[in-house]
């Protein structure tokens, strides 16, 4: 079991730094894989739901999907300044820089390796101290459960106490087959909120498309998606590369006031420069690639519960970055056998999501959405 006092709250006691730690290694030994990627592919249908396909280790990347989702705070001096806009337009012009940057983040290694799906009742929990704060800096907290199996549903808690702000996620992910690519949709929103000022921002998130899995395999972002608060929005659009030509990861989009007026429009790359035009004819560049990162504080895998990421998926991690794929699919295969036999009888169940709120140690199920149970807000 994991008890629930081991990942509560803001406490980081005991993290730190993925550079002192060396867990945020990611170097994989490169193997040709094409043939095994054709087998691979012949045997699915077009279409099929790959979040109840088993897939082999060679194409995984080695960490959970619950730690992908903690890259999205990967520039958490981005997300704390949101707080410090003087106007409401301000504030959800930042929201946009923050949440394109944070999108990149999440795509750090443009590897188009798929994540560990996470089993029912795992979690991740990291930190990030925000440099330049005052005297001891900002801290960012997140921790993530997952909270259903059938269907898979991620969700996620972070807070910046200082600030008196934080986010909240419940993600369900469906994954299809489409011919030599794979994509990736996101099923649910995030929800920012700054509780001193009583605004939230909901976020919409965009495909993600595995391509060109046989070649030079990259991962693209596709579809229209907006940011809103109250009457303001932002709606913005990532643009698929054409077949002939063109630029890869185009981005465009505008903020508009509550009121209807273009605040500014946004265009470049995601993952390149972003420029942005404002009604007076100035223009400013963001560049991307440029923000400082910052990398994650977690304990030490030793020092954490099995049931937390990092220390139930270790097995498979080191066999994947030792070059053994045999035993990172005898490892994969044993973890997913125990998750079958927890998930054995809530199939019979009258409705699987009412024990899957008995059980989630960490979030409640209030309508369909997953709430946090120790929020920031009940304590301020």
């Amino acid at each position: 079991g994991c008890p629930a006092a081991a990942v509560v709250g803001a406490n980081s006691s005991g993290e730190v730094s993925d550079g002192e730690s060396g867990e945020e290694d990611e170097s994989i030994p490169t193997e040709e894989n094409k043939d095994s990627i054709l087998q691979l592919l012949s045997k699915l249908k077009l279409g099929m739901d790959l979040t109840k396909v088993s897939l082999p280790s060679y194409i995984l990347e080695p960490r959970s999907l619950l730690e992908v989702y903690a890259d999205f705070m990967s520039y958490p001096d981005l997300f704390v300044r949101i707080a410090d806009g003087t106007t409401p337009e301000e504030r959800l012009v930042r929201v946009v820089e923050w949440f394109l940057c944070s999108l990149y983040a999440t795509r750090k290694s443009h590897s188009a390796r798929k994540p560990y799906n996470p089993v029912l009742g795992e979690m991740f929990r990291c930190s990030w101290q925000v440099p330049g704060m005052g005297d001891a800096g900002l801290q960012v907290t997140f921790v993530a459960e997952q909270v259903s199996h059938h269907p898979p549903v991620s969700a996620f808690y972070v807070e910046c106490m200082e600030k008196k702000m934080c986010l909240e996620a419940s993600l369900g992910v469906k994954s299809n087959l489409m011919g030599n690519y794979v994509g990736m949709q996101f099923l649910g929103e995030v929800e920012l909120r700054l509780l001193s000022l009583d605004e939230v921002y909901v976020i919409g998130l965009p495909t993600m498309y595995w391509r060109s899995l046989l070649n030079q395999p990259y991962v693209e972002l596709n579809g229209r998606v907006s940011v809103t608060c109250g009457d303001a929005v932002a709606p913005i659009t990532f643009h698929p590369k054409p077949f002939y030509g063109g630029k890869l990861h185009c981005v465009s989009g505008e903020v508009k006031s509550g009121s209807g007026d273009v605040v500014c429009k946004v265009s470049g790359e995601w993952d390149g420069i972003l420029e942005l035009q404002y009604p007076d004819g100035n223009t400013r560049e963001w560049p991307v690639r440029e923000q400082h990162r910052q990398r994650k504080r977690c304990r030490p895998v030793d020092a954490q519960d099995t049931c937390e990421s990092r220390r139930l998926w270790r097995p498979v991690t080191q066999a994947l970055r030792s070059g053994d794929l045999m035993l990172a699919s005898h490892h994969k295969f044993q973890i997913e056998e125990r998750q079958r036999e927890l998930t054995k009888g809530k199939e019979t169940a009258e409705t699987e999501n009412d024990l899957q709120a008995q059980d989630a140690k960490l979030f409640r199920l209030e309508g369909n959405m997953w709430k946090y149970k120790y929020i920031l807000s009940k304590g301020s």
